[in-house]
This record gives structure tokens, C-alpha cells and sequence, in this order.
């Protein structure tokens, strides 16, 4: 009996690494996109315990969503300022704040322990401030763009000497794509002054440079890390939209290679499938976004050439999870294996 049920336990831990192997076999990293998880970013109501003025806001804020944030990758928490255990890294800042109550919006990426800053209000974001929470012309336009295209080019010129200087190599890049791929490449712009895009402005971290900025933009609105000024170059642009076309496989995810922009989408969207070739597979359909769920939390810290904290290297850490899945399980095989091979030296076996 005890060797029955090793023998079942060595096969289910030999096929458990390959579950998720096989989810991502032919089909392209664009395409499995639309399939994984969105990162949950996280808006805190930050206040005393107990404070009425901290409960009214949260009640305000949690009633807005109930009511128009469907589809929003934004959770609502409430937190207790006097808590002297709390990790503050966990909702995107250093430490406790100097005052409150205070509303913070921090974001996170799926599979990473780390939070980074977004936003902040005090003492709460006013009718204005949650419109453009939930919505603005550049979200819109990429939500629009990014479901019927193999990639988005989100540029956002810069406000120095140099400014504009990288426009060419992106709507050239847009260009050649279009010419080869039967999706295609779009460019979306952004004015860095333009408050109705707070949000993703705020979300980018654009305001660290004064250089041109542009970040690739694919599947559910998840932003690849973006080029900054010199960095911009059709060679660069092209590695990243390449990598998209590529097959998806435990080691080349979707989710390793990006955060996902807070944006509101529909419950059932079509979306054009890409073959490996380049042209629109056949199988082209409705995806259903029921596959959303919260990330990890964690802490925090500063890098170069980042989204708001996450780096390139940073991003293909991502493809480390699944080796060590593999790695447990073929630790748990040879374990089950030893117990098969060891015999109790008293008593037989039934």
C-alpha cells in the first residue's frame, strides 16, 4: 500500500512542473499576456485608529468603487497609522506619514515583493482627482490601440535641450512594423504638463528625467522598461517588440517583463491573436478578464533605468520562479524514490 501511494506521488510531482509549461506552449509572448494575471495595485486610506474622519473617507472612497470601479486594477485597504508593527514599504512609502488621514497610491508587480510610489492625496482625492484615477485620453487611447496591436509605443517627449530628438526613431519603428507584422505598431503620446494624465505620469516616474522617454506597451497595458534619451534606438525598440513575437515558455513569460498600468477594461474584450509568422492566427477571440487577482506585497528601492523601482534585471527574475518549482519537485521525486527503495527493517508491509 505504502509503495501505491509513492508511486502516486512520484507522478503527480513528476507532471506538476509542466502544468504551467504547457499553458504557455504555442503561443506567442503578446498573446499569452492576455492571459495572466494583471498586477493589483493598491490605494490606502492611511489614518488613526478609531478616527471618524479616516472612516467617512474610506467609506467615501470604497462606495466610489463599488460604484464605478469595475474593471479597475486598484484595491482599497484602510490603515492604522499607530500601528507600531506596520511596514510602510508594503503601501509605497519609507515611513509612517507626518500627518493623516492621507490617501497613498502605490503599485505592484505580480511575483515581485516590492511596492513603489505613485501618488498621494490629502486629506483624500476630490471628484477631479478619482476621474483621473479611473480614466484619461493616453489610457484610452492605449486601451483601444494595445488590444488590436502587437505592441503600443508610449512616448513622452522631454523637456530638455534634446527634446523631440527620439520622434523620428519612433514613429519610424512604428512604421517598419506595421510594414512586416499584420498587427502592427502604434505610437501614443503624452504632454508631460497635461494633468488628466497625472496618474500615468506619476506611474512612469518621467519626472526623473528631463530626456525623451518611451516604454513598450503590450496585453493588458503591462509596460516593458522603458529608454531614456541616447537609450533610444531602432535596434532597442526592435529587441523589445521582438520579444513579444517570440514563443512563450517558462523562461520568456509575459509577466517577467513588465507592470501593468492602472486601467479600467471591460469584463469580455476580442483580441486579434498573433501567429509566430507574424500574421493574425485563426484562432482569434474573446478573452475574458476573470484571470485578475492581487500580487504579491513587499518592499521597495531605488534603481536606475526603471519603472518607479523596477529594473531590467529585475524584471527577468521572473523566470527564476518556475526553475525553482522545478528544482522542489525534483527534490520531492527523489525523496518519494528513497522511501520506496528504504524498507522498514521490522513488520512487513501490507
Amino acid at each position: 500500500m505504502i509503495h501505491k501511494v509513492c508511486f502516486i506521488l512520484l507522478i503527480l510531482c513528476t507532471m506538476a512542473p509542466f502544468a504551467s509549461i504547457y499553458a504557455c506552449v504555442d503561443t506567442t509572448v503578446r498573446d499569452a499576456a492576455f492571459s495572466e494575471q494583471r498586477d493589483i495595485h493598491r490605494m490606502s486610506v492611511i489614518g488613526e485608529k478609531g478616527d471618524p474622519k479616516t472612516a467617512e473617507i474610506f467609506d467615501i472612497i470604497r462606495s466610489w468603487f463599488e460604484i464605478n470601479g469595475a474593471g479597475l486594477n486598484i484595491e482599497l485597504v484602510n490603515v492604522d497609522a499607530s500601528d507600531p508593527d506596520i511596514a510602510w514599504e508594503e503601501y509605497g512609502i519609507p515611513s509612517a506619514p507626518p500627518s493623516s488621514p492621507v490617501v497613498v497610491l502605490a503599485g505592484s508587480r505580480a511575483g515581485e515583493e516590492r511596492r513603489f510610489f505613485i501618488d498621494y492625496w490629502v486629506p483624500f482625492p476630490g471628484v477631479e482627482d478619482m476621474r483621473v484615477l479611473m480614466t484619461s485620453p493616453a489610457r484610452e487611447a492605449l486601451k483601444r490601440e494595445m488590444l488590436q496591436k502587437t505592441a503600443v509605443l508610449l512616448y513622452i517627449p522631454g523637456t530638455g535641450r534634446n527634446a523631440g530628438s527620439a520622434r523620428e526613431v519612433i514613429d519610424s519603428t512604428a512604421e517598419s512594423w506595421c510594414a512586416k507584422d499584420s498587427l502592427g505598431v502604434s505610437v501614443v503620446r503624452i504632454d508631460r504638463a497635461d494633468k488628466n494624465e497625472r496618474i500615468l505620469l506619476s506611474f512612469t516616474g518621467v519626472e526623473k528625467t528631463e530626456e525623451d522617454w518611451v516604454g513598450v506597451v503590450f496585453g493588458w497595458g503591462k509596460l516593458m522598461v522603458p529608454l531614456e534619451g541616447a537609450e533610444i534606438t531602432a535596434a532597442r525598440l526592435n529587441d523589445k517588440i521582438s520579444s513579444l513575437t517570440a514563443e512563450c515558455t517558462c523562461l520568456m513569460s509575459a509577466s517577467a517583463l513588465g507592470v501593468d498600468i492602472p486601467l479600467v477594461l471591460d469584463e469580455e474584450v476580442d483580441i486579434p491573436t498573433l501567429a509566430f509568422d507574424g500574421t493574425v492566427a485563426a484562432d482569434s477571440g474573446t478573452a475574458d478578464l476573470s484571470l485578475t487577482s492581487i500580487a504579491s506585497y513587499g518592499d521597495d528601492s531605488d534603481s536606475e533605468n526603471t519603472i518607479n523601482g523596477v529594473n531590467d534585471k529585475e524584471l527577468g527574475s521572473g523566470m527564476l520562479k518556475p526553475l525553482m518549482w522545478i528544482l522542489g519537485s525534483m527534490i520531492c521525486i527523489v525523496g518519494i524514490v528513497t522511501a520506496m527503495i528504504v524498507k522498514p527493517k521490522n513488520g512487513k508491509q501490507k
